[in-house]
């Protein structure tokens, strides 16, 4: 830890996306919501990656299930998660820092990106799992 000229501490957040971020979890378009739901559910995860034959389209939300099906009436045996995706996927290099990707949501208006390496999925990073890492920063400033 450093102390500025001002009296302040200083402290070096070199951290990137690639080092909080988790893996995704995924289910195919034609799955129904309540499929969606119940894989939340059970992981206890906020969104599940929709994929096509393989590869990756979209994503359904927490939110999108509530606003799109729930709140719309809709059943959610019959619902599909390709109908309620938000689509492309937003996503971030995993090697981008925090600040990027902090930058990005607040541009995009998003809660999640999709973090990749070299165009390859490697997880998802989450407003969550910034909070955790924010959290992580001012604790060791109090106990140092």
């Amino acid at each position: 830890m450093r102390i500025s000229a001002f009296g302040r501490v200083q402290v070096p957040v070199t951290a990137t996306v690639k080092s909080i971020v988790r893996p995704i979890v995924t289910l195919d378009k034609s799955k129904s919501a309540r499929d969606g739901a119940q894989k939340m559910l059970e992981l206890k995860i906020g969104s599940v990656v929709v994929s096509d034959g393989g590869k990756f389209v979209g994503i359904v939300t927490e939110r999108d299930l509530l606003e799109k099906v729930i709140a719309a009436g809709k059943n959610p045996a019959n619902a599909t998660l390709a109908e309620l995706m938000s689509s492309p996927l937003i996503t971030i290099e995993a090697r981008q820092g925090l600040g990027e990707a902090t930058s990005l949501m607040l541009q995009k208006n998003v809660r999640r990106l999709i973090a990749t390496d070299n165009g390859k999925i490697v997880g998802i990073f989450t407003q969550r799992d910034l909070q955790g890492k924010v959290y992580d920063v001012f604790r060791s400033l109090t106990e140092g």
